[in-house]
């Protein structure tokens, strides 16, 4: 596993990332406006916002308060059926899908090396390290952020 100062450089690489999409967007502009009525880019932002809360208020909080907490696997649709981000505004769920990314990175590099080597238990997988998961959400980032480019892309030239 790569080191904490590599896995915090390459979590703000992407935040960086994120911004530069998404915060645009919050302008008005017609590109906003065709996003606002296109279902799926809303669904997919709403469900990357839903599996991130997920992942940093349940997974990372619950892996730095407790020792080795069991982790159930996440799913997606069981989140979506309680979400209260259907009620947001394009906005509100880019703000604070950005905000939550901020505030991560700033405790990542707040957290002793100590908090990066804590454990819980996956389900499926046994014994998983914070910093393994921190790994993983930047592994995912990758495609999500493909995802969105093409959204935006898709929807600026049409």
């Amino acid at each position: 596993m790569l080191d904490a100062r590599e896995l915090i450089k390459q979590f703000e690489t992407n935040f960086r990332a994120y911004y530069q999409l998404l915060h645009p967007l919050q302008s008005e502009s017609p590109l906003k406006e065709q996003l606002e009525k296109n279902g799926e880019f809303f669904n997919f932002l709403t469900e990357q916002t839903l599996v991130q809360d997920e992942v940093i208020e349940f997974r990372l909080q619950k892996i730095l308060e407790q020792e080795h907490p069991y982790l159930t696997s996440i799913d997606p649709e069981k989140l979506k059926k309680t979400a209260i981000q259907r009620n947001r505004s394009l906005n509100q769920l880019i703000s604070h899908f950005l905000e939550k990314r901020k505030a991560l990175l700033k405790q990542l590099y707040s957290l002793p090396t100590e908090a990066w080597k804590r454990t819980a238990i996956l389900a499926e997988e046994g014994r998983v390290s914070f910093g393994e998961i921190v790994r993983r959400m930047i592994e995912k980032d990758q495609p999500v952020l493909r995802r969105l480019q093409t959204f935006i892309q898709a929807t600026h030239a049409s």
